[in-house]
């Protein structure tokens, strides 16, 4: 799993990188096989004018599927960070659940079929 980190409108320091790969691998551990990338960016809305407007976009590529993104928006960007990645877990995890479920269905649904159709 490969994990890029950017950022914008402020400075991405090396304990700040460290956080974001040490949650993001945190979060996606259970589901990494289905992980192909992770692109992080780190922002402030409204530059130096101390409103709690720190953001965090985490976008998951997941192989053989489509993106998904999360983003989170508040006054700590650690905190911000840490629940971007949990949620960008929680939502892999439901994503792959429910594609396993679908194909363990449809699976059986023609399974039957072809026990009925004397195969």
């Amino acid at each position: 799993m490969e994990i890029e980190v950017r950022a914008r409108r402020l400075v991405l320091t090396d304990a700040l990188r460290q956080h974001v790969v040490r949650r993001i691998e945190l979060a996606l551990s259970s589901n990494r096989i289905w992980v192909d990338r992770v692109e992080v960016q780190l922002g402030d809305v409204n530059g130096p004018r101390g409103a709690p407007d720190k953001f965090c976009r985490v976008l998951v590529r997941l192989r053989s599927l489509h993106a998904l993104v999360v983003r989170d928006l508040g006054g700590d960007l650690y905190g911000v960070i840490s629940s971007a990645a949990e949620r960008a877990g929680l939502t892999v995890g439901r994503r792959m659940a429910h594609r396993i479920r679908t194909k363990r269905r449809l699976g059986m649904r023609f399974e039957s079929r072809m026990r009925f159709a004397g195969a």
